[in-house]
């Protein structure tokens, strides 16, 4: 089977449902046959409405079936094969289309789940993240239709209405997680947990060996896990989280630096600043001359 590489810049059918910033495209597909083992440059989430088809990733096979959804990382080679009359959606998005969301969406084991942990991780591909039931399964299918509605009428701010409606695909997914996730999905699970837990406490004394405990595991196999899925360290994730918030409340109302500092769970205002400016380029006060 030949290897088949579909871009963004290629367009094909992703130009005509492509928003204006690239960010996100949603095709709706319907198989028959193989469809050639190919990859994207960007990641991919896809829902199945109906039909039946195998989908292999690197060598691995599934069956796919109606409501099932899978999330792919960027540059994940997978295939379908023997698909008969397979129906499904098939969104491509940016990651930056995740940084529009509010903080109150990561907080959600779901999220970190679906959008985080399954794509980096290269054991969870070729199978089904979860399976909507038909109830879910119809209030999906409602957003993603008005996404493709917007995206077809070239009219002013449908852009701004795309996001919102594909941030809404994204929470509905989120929640619909946990009552209806894959039993594969369990070994990811505290990790999910643990991840929403330090956004939903990310100003309060947190420890490694606290959040350690939470996952379940050695302070050491904690970090391993964690750095291999998010790219940085516990202690990392949390510390530019805080730094990103001070720095939206150094840009609001003027308040003194240093309780701004204590609010983002800084207990030493000097060791603040200087993590600041380490990781901005700026010192607390020049973003607040600004």
């Amino acid at each position: 089977m030949d290897m088949a590489t579909i871009r963004f810049t290629d367009r094909r059918d992703y130009d005509r449902h492509l928003s204006p910033s690239g960010l996100v495209s949603i095709v709706p597909h319907m198989l028959s046959g193989d469809f050639a083992e190919h990859t994207h440059d960007y990641a991919e989430l896809f829902i199945v409405q109906s039909g039946a088809a195998v989908h292999r990733v690197n060598g691995k096979e599934d069956v796919l079936r109606p409501g099932d959804v899978y999330v792919l990382g960027e540059g994940v080679s997978h295939a379908f094969l023997g698909a008969k009359k397979l129906a499904l959606y098939n969104i491509g998005y940016r990651p930056a289309l995740l940084s529009l969301l509010g903080d109150d969406v990561r907080k959600l084991h779901g999220y970190q789940a679906l959008f985080v942990i399954a794509p980096s991780s290269s054991d969870t591909g070729y199978r089904a993240s979860m399976r909507l039931a038909p109830a879910e399964r119809a209030a999906v299918t409602a957003i993603i239709e008005r996404v493709l509605a917007e995206l077809a009428l070239h009219a002013g701010g449908n852009e701004t209405l795309s996001h919102l409606a594909v941030s809404e695909l994204i929470v509905r997914l989120s929640r619909y997680y946990a009552p209806h996730r894959s039993s594969f999905m369990n070994a990811i699970d505290p990790l999910a947990r643990t991840a929403g837990f330090m956004e939903a406490h990310w100003n309060r004394p947190l420890t490694v060996q606290t959040l350690a405990k939470q996952y379940g595991s050695s302070v050491r196999h904690f970090d391993r896990v964690f750095k291999a899925h998010y790219g940085m360290t516990p202690f990392d994730y949390i510390l530019r989280h805080r730094i990103r918030r001070a720095g939206e409340m150094l840009a609001g109302p003027i308040r003194p630096i240093t309780d701004i500092a204590f609010d983002c769970g800084f207990t030493d205002s000097n060791y603040f600043s200087r993590q600041f400016k380490r990781l901005t380029g700026r010192s607390p006060s020049d973003v607040r001359r600004r």
